[in-house]
């Protein structure tokens, strides 16, 4: 994939204006990684001995660079929080700014206006204070919104990275029917999204519908690219959620929370009835909904502190969340599965280490677990009566989801040189199961009966005793045919993927360029197969008591005009895809008002099959 975009940095000509926008046109804009930010700006007259000094004072972090001979400086892929900037002469504190905040993958401006390096300028009368400016960042050229913690406590919105998304513009829900994470980016398909979590990719690796989510307390930013992204993003042509996780610093801090959503609040839905069209059917009930309401609870807490001050940190949090309720379906559904109750339990963990080994070189370690169990339980509904059967017929327990490991190591080389590297595996349940006792039987084969006249097919009624003639394999004699459910699913049906990458960075005049190497393995089990005990039962007849049909063994003669015909099935297998990506991007900054990003991005890949043959 090819990424040529281009950012125009334009000054306004109103007088107050152009000082305010005279950071915009100072400084080299910066490539970043997609778990890092960046400061950069210029310092006015360029004297021997300058130098600009960043501290993340809540880790002890700081970088130290040299002024060049334009007066600008720049630091790269530092990671996202809030930093104190210092000016320095010949080592001693010329300004100082506070506070200042950089975002993931994006670029922060801070200048020092004048060759005294004050920070304050003067125009007519008027004091400009650059550090308190609203920031812009002026070093990326593509669509994104980033939304922080703060934010995201104060906005009412669902506790989940879906809900947080839809708040930038463009994205909107995809069809329901693709599972609740489903999102389109700017009309793009549900299925041509990536989702990243401290740098390693954690979307859905079968059907890349969804990802795996995290404790909604731990994010600590999360960006959404809508378009215009550069080279390092591949495997993705819709939009791409980036997050980075809150981690632990200096001080200790520990919190607990509960959030409760009471069934009795909510309001109950409108029933649907068939259109008055003047059809048999019209003002009839069509859906009832009155009902179809639920409670969700959550409970949440974490701890993070200094393990070694300024060297070695932890953040630990832990989210327990369970929501139940009923959701209806339509009068043209079977009658015996027309209503059904859902309990579902989402417990999530996430831990994460910094060890600061020194200010050139880093290591983050990040663990995140995501499980959820779902139990569905089916009731008939008579929408002659508008009420629900008593007892339950039929049930299904599902479970989904599992753990997420990453390791990074970033590395300062130089003033101008960073290396980044980056291991993590990911390792997801496909679990799906009937609830035995509920239309279905583990110990007992799927039996159906196509005989003329016999009961419909997908379950007998009546328990049929058919003897085994001599030299016939038993079992011939089914005491319980009765088992609703024709497949299974395989019980032991897995998602998981495992990558690496390695991105470097050199920054030299006005170019900034990267360049990296990925490579991602997926691999996906799945199948099913008939349920009970792996065979079904299917009684037929035939015309002549002298033939069996197919002259095959599988046919066991009964008696005149009857036969039993036992059959298996099992479909499915395990499947990977190993991918790899190389790409390069230089962001260049052509003038003061003109930033050019170029990328090129090449990506090779293979697909096996069951049987372990390249297909694709």
């Amino acid at each position: 994939m090819n990424a040529l975009n281009f950012g125009r940095r334009q000054l306004r000509r109103t007088a107050l204006a152009a000082a305010l926008g005279m950071s915009l046109a100072s400084g080299v804009a910066m490539a970043q990684s997609n778990a890092s930010g960046s400061i950069f700006g210029q310092t006015g007259a360029a004297t021997a001995g300058t130098t600009v000094l960043v501290e993340n004072s809540g880790t002890g972090f700081a970088r130290e660079v040299p002024v060049d001979s334009n007066g600008r400086y720049r630091l790269s892929s530092l990671p996202v929080g809030t930093y104190k900037v210092t000016l320095k002469r010949d080592g001693e504190v010329v300004s100082t700014q506070d506070n200042v905040g950089i975002s993931i993958g994006g670029g922060r401006e801070v200048s020092f206006g004048g060759a005294g390096g004050s920070n304050v300028q003067n125009l007519e009368g008027v004091s400009v204070i650059a550090s308190s400016l609203p920031a812009i960042d002026v070093s990326s050229v593509d669509s994104r919104t980033v939304i922080t913690a703060e934010q995201l406590a104060k906005v009412p919105v669902a506790r989940n990275i879906t809900a947080a998304a839809l708040l930038a513009p463009g994205v909107v829900a995809g069809d329901s029917r693709y599972g609740v994470q489903a999102l389109s980016f700017g009309g793009s398909a549900a299925s041509e999204n990536a989702t990243y979590i401290n740098g390693y990719a954690v979307t859905n690796p079968l059907t890349s519908i969804g990802f795996s989510e995290l404790p909604f307390n731990s994010i600590d930013q999360e960006q959404v690219l809508t378009g215009g992204y550069g080279a390092e993003f591949g495997r993705a042509t819709g939009g791409v959620i980036n997050i980075i996780t809150k981690r632990g610093s200096n001080e200790w801090k520990a919190g607990i929370a509960a959030y409760w959503e009471p069934e009795a609040l909510q309001a109950s839905p409108r029933n649907i009835y068939y259109p008055a069209n003047g059809s048999s059917q019209a003002g009839r009930l069509f859906q009832y909904r009155n009902e179809s309401t639920r409670w969700r609870m959550a409970e949440t807490a974490y701890v993070s502190g200094p393990l070694i001050k300024d060297k070695l940190f932890f953040y630990l949090t832990g989210e327990a969340a369970k929501q139940e309720g009923v959701v209806n379906g339509t009068e043209l559904i079977a009658p015996a599965s027309r209503w059904q109750n859902q309990s579902i339990k989402t417990p999530r963990w996430l831990a994460k280490i910094d060890w600061n080994i020194s200010d050139s070189h880093i290591v983050e370690l990040t663990g995140i677990s995501d499980k959820q169990t779902q139990d569905l339980t089916n009731y008939a509904f008579d929408y002659e009566d508008v009420q629900r059967g008593g007892t339950a017929n039929s049930g299904t327990r599902i479970k989904n989801g599992g753990e997420t490991y990453i390791g990074k190591y970033t590395g300062y080389i130089t003033d101008d040189f960073t290396v980044t590297a980056l291991y993590g595996k990911q390792d997801l349940k496909v679990y799906q199961v009937p609830v035995a006792g509920l239309g279905y039987d583990p110990n007992q084969p799927f039996v159906t009966d196509g005989r003329t006249g016999a009961p419909a097919t997908g379950g007998v009624t009546v328990p049929y005793t058919m003897t085994c003639p001599p030299g016939a394999t038993a079992p011939c004699r089914v005491s319980n045919p009765l088992n609703l459910v024709t497949l299974i699913q395989d019980p032991g049906a897995y998602n998981k993927s495992d990558g690496w990458r390695v991105d470097f960075q050199y920054v030299v005049g006005d170019h900034s360029l990267r360049a990296g190497y990925d490579v991602q393995n997926l691999e996906s089990r799945s199948g099913q197969g008939f349920s009970g005990v792996g065979y079904r039962w299917t009684y037929r007849e035939t015309a002549n008591p002298n033939s069996r049909p197919g002259n095959n063994a599988a046919f066991v003669p009964i008696g005149a005009q009857e036969y039993v015909q036992q059959s298996y099935q099992q479909v499915g297998g395990t499947f990977r895809v190993e991918q790899e990506a190389e790409y390069f991007e230089d962001r260049w900054q052509i003038s003061d008002r003109w930033l050019a990003s170029l990328g090129l991005r090449n990506e090779q890949f293979k697909n096996f099959n069951a049987a372990g043959q390249v297909y694709v």
